[in-house]
């Protein structure tokens, strides 16, 4: 079998969950030579993490980019009931850029690439 496939093989099953123990055993079993194993199970260990870390970077990205909406909601409406007067604050009306500024910087910040 061409290291290509083993490869192929190995990442397939530690994403079922096989341990590294049980792969580096069958991969003994295929007569490969003890710096060759070390190779596959290390290209493995880092192929999983680093899926792993890039689904986690893409699940913060997307929290941001929600919490960056919510405030530009909430700040754009607290402007706009203010200022038409449906919150009442006399003769004068509050501008409140603060969480709009921030929530379109979370936003542009957090957008996913086309």
């Amino acid at each position: 079998m061409d290291k290509g496939k083993l490869i192929d093989y190995c990442l397939e099953e530690a994403r079922k969950g096989k341990d590294f123990g049980t792969l580096r055993e069958e991969l003994q079993a295929f007569n490969l030579e003890p710096q060759e194993i070390n190779q596959i199970i290390k290209y493995v260990d880092d192929n999983l993490l680093t899926n792993a870390l890039h689904g986690a970077y893409k699940s913060h990205r997307r929290e941001y980019l929600m919490v960056g909406w919510f405030l530009l909601i909430v700040g754009v409406l607290a402007t706009v009931l203010t200022y038409t007067g449906v919150i009442n604050m006399g003769d004068s009306y509050l501008i409140v850029y603060g969480p709009i500024i921030v929530g379109l910087g979370l936003i542009v910040g957090n957008r996913t690439e086309v």
